[in-house]
């Protein structure tokens, strides 16, 4: 078997958990991004041949690694073909990417060498992709302790410094001040806020909510204990070019990418882009950009997404987690699929799981319920949905299509529109058939399709609703 040597960079998660605004968010993922793309310069210049760097890939000159645009493509796992390379030479390369890390970003590299996690270990494999996450989730395991602090230069980088006439973003103004595009710049003095973010439109109250959206490709470790060893360089391509598509997706949509590597999209979106599409449009079209690109290695190459929706001013922390939990713990067991919660400024949550095949039925009602009324027709009114959870007991009664329309028919008889009259019911119809949109209640997806509909009614409001109007 071939000798490869895996490395591990950390800790993510609890230093992108410091992150209170966009820009420290984005600061906090690309630090580990660019300290991966350095290990992948630093390994090459030591002599690593550019293609035994199994993954992340790395070709010095491509286009996909020399953009100059803030977007952290490189993910935290490096696998390389051992050849010349002294494992115990590894301390070397460490000190030498930690010291251009921490000037690049303007952060003490004494305190990067004590905080940062990055680690080596050598393993013998067939498939070093696969074999590889054994080793490297036992180097994870040895956590880097800073024994002595004084001052986080970390936070002071993230938050601005107390006390000093420093913006609060003006070391991650310096930082990006030579980037040629940056999506969280709004003018040459200025960083995009949360509010900079959302404010895509007037008159509705989705211009003031933001989306932490999380996606994660299904069936990514079958792909590659299937991948033949002569593919796995060229699927580590595919997986970078995805990455950087994807981060041109959320640009599109007016959002933010904070992170976009390996199968991975970590992401900040209003709840409609300027040009008037919805997240629900952002999943159809990333999901099929996946698919494309992904459909030569495996038929069920998709994604599953995890969006929590909430006020510009709720925490950004609380949001962050929420949407991990609603990818990891939702969407990632069912897989192909969408949970979203929305959480409006007065506390009420709604939360819905939609298989990704299905998300076209959420936005054709969508769009029907913002639909202008005909001649003779009244506004369509979505607060109706409370009257479904009132009297759910009835609906579940109904199961013939026909009984259900003529239900809807009769309990909304002041409603004289399509979207009462007729996609309603057809909807409901297709949930007690079994359509899968579920809703998400503390217990997780609950089978319960007069629930489904009142969320999703619900959901659907809240994308229509004026501002101003009672949460």
């Amino acid at each position: 078997m071939t000798k490869y040597t895996g490395v591990t960079i950390g800790p993510i998660f609890e230093t992108i958990n410091m992150a209170g605004t966009p820009a420290a968010l984005w600061a906090a993922s690309y630090m580990f991004s660019l300290i991966s793309k350095t290990v992948c310069e630093t390994l090459a210049e030591k002599g690593v041949p550019e293609e035994d760097i199994i993954a992340p890939y790395y070709k010095k000159g491509d286009p996909l690694i020399s953009k100059n645009d803030g977007i952290g493509l490189f993910h935290d796992r490096i696998v390389f073909r051992s050849g010349n390379f002294d494992i115990e030479k590894f301390g070397e390369v460490r000190e030498t990417v930690l010291e251009k890390a921490g000037q690049l970003m303007g952060i003490d590299a004494d305190y990067l060498k004590q905080y940062i996690l990055l680690s080596a270990a050598e393993f013998e494999a067939e498939n070093p992709l696969a074999e590889s996450g054994r080793v490297l989730d036992c180097l994870e395991l040895a956590v880097p302790y800073v024994f002595c602090e004084k001052e986080n230069p970390l936070i002071s980088l993230f938050m601005g410094s107390e006390g000093k006439s420093i913006s609060r973003n003006y070391a991650i103004r310096k930082i990006t001040a030579d980037f040629e595009k940056f999506q969280l710049r709004k003018n040459q003095a200025a960083i995009k806020t949360i509010e900079d973010i959302v404010s895509t439109g007037t008159g509705k109250k989705k211009y003031r909510y933001y989306a932490i959206v999380r996606s994660d490709g299904d069936n990514t470790n079958k792909i590659i204990k299937n991948l033949d060893a002569s593919l796995q360089h060229e699927f580590s391509k595919d997986c970078l070019d995805h990455c950087s598509k994807i981060a041109q997706l959320v640009e599109e949509f007016d959002g933010v990418t904070i992170y976009s590597g390996g199968d991975d999209l970590l992401a900040i979106l209003p709840c409609e882009s300027r040009n008037g599409e919805n997240l629900f449009e952002f999943t159809h079209r990333a999901n099929e950009m996946y698919k494309e690109n992904f459909c030569k290695y495996t038929a069920e190459a998709t994604l599953s997404f995890g969006i929590a929706v909430a006020y510009y001013k709720f925490m950004l922390g609380q949001s962050l987690a929420e949407s991990a939990h609603l990818l990891f713990d939702i969407a990632k067991t069912k897989k192909n699929g969408v949970a979203i919660s929305v959480r409006k400024n007065s506390g009420q949550t709604d939360s819905i799981f939609a298989a990704n095949d299905h998300i076209d039925e959420i936005i054709f009602l969508q769009k029907a319920a913002e639909t202008p009324v005909k001649e003779g027709e009244v506004p369509v009114a979505l607060s109706e949905a409370n009257e479904i959870a009132k009297k759910a007991v009835l609906f579940k009664q109904c199961s013939e299509k026909e009984d259900i329309t003529n239900l809807f028919c009769n309990m909304f008889a002041s409603n004289k529109n399509e979207f009462w009259q007729k996609h309603v019911p057809e909807m409901y119809a297709q949930l007690q058939s079994g359509l899968e949109i579920k809703a998400i209640t503390e217990d997780g997806i609950v089978d319960d399709s007069v629930q489904a509909l009142v969320y999703l009614l619900r959901i659907i409001n809240f994308f229509t609703e004026k501002e101003g109007t009672a949460r």
